[in-house]
């Protein structure tokens, strides 16, 4: 209980740095005035991603369900600042990101939309399984308040990091593809159940 919990802050942490800084991070690094429009791409992938993410959580599992979920988030985060022009510094203003580059950009935020809805679709259930028919609600709190805890102290804690020298908005998306990845780490310990059975009992008393 205590790791899945852990997760949850971290990859919360993570994907609330990702919602909290895009705008500020497109409009100020590198220039990107379309950032409205990757934001909608990742809400509309994340909407058509949900359903078939509990089927697959049926299939596999829900633990490796969402560290799939994880991987693709990574590899978005880690894809989006790669292609930012981080060893030549910054855009100059007035210029903006090539078309080609806008293009990657929509399809990397659809795949962190994609690895959001997997993770969401089981991160909640994952809690409360762990839980009997009498104390659902104390689980429900917990995963409450690792998700708001981390929502509330992650744009505290990147803020901090770029007022390090050297260091801008371009810290943004190595501080959430970190985060990911420990959480996909931390995520690694637990067991991988799927209560189907048990809940069918529940259901029946």
């Amino acid at each position: 209980m205590i790791l899945l919990l852990v997760a949850i802050f971290l990859w919360t942490g993570g994907f609330n740095a990702l919602e909290t800084f895009w705008s500020n991070y497109s409009t100020y690094y590198i220039h990107f005035s379309s950032f409205s429009l990757a934001t909608i791409v990742l809400t509309i992938a994340s909407l058509i991603s949900f359903f078939p993410s509990g089927i697959l959580a049926d299939k596999i599992g829900r633990k490796w369900t969402i560290m799939i979920g994880i991987l693709l988030l990574a590899l978005a985060v880690f894809g989006i600042f790669f292609l930012c022009p981080i060893f030549t510094g910054e855009v100059p203003e007035g210029e903006t990101l090539a078309f080609s580059y806008q293009i990657i950009y929509f399809i990397l935020f659809a795949v962190a939309g994609i690895g959001w809805a997997m993770i969401n679709c089981c991160s909640y259930p994952m809690v409360v399984e762990l839980a009997s028919q009498d104390n659902v609600g104390k689980y429900t709190g917990y995963y409450y308040t690792s998700s708001m805890l981390a929502q509330s102290l992650t744009p505290t804690c990147l803020g901090l990091l770029m007022t390090i020298p050297n260091f801008t908005w371009g810290v943004t998306f190595p501080y959430c593809g970190i985060l990911f990845i420990i959480s996909g780490v931390v995520l690694f310990f637990t067991s991988n159940r799927n209560n189907k059975s048990n809940f069918k009992k529940d259901v029946e008393l």
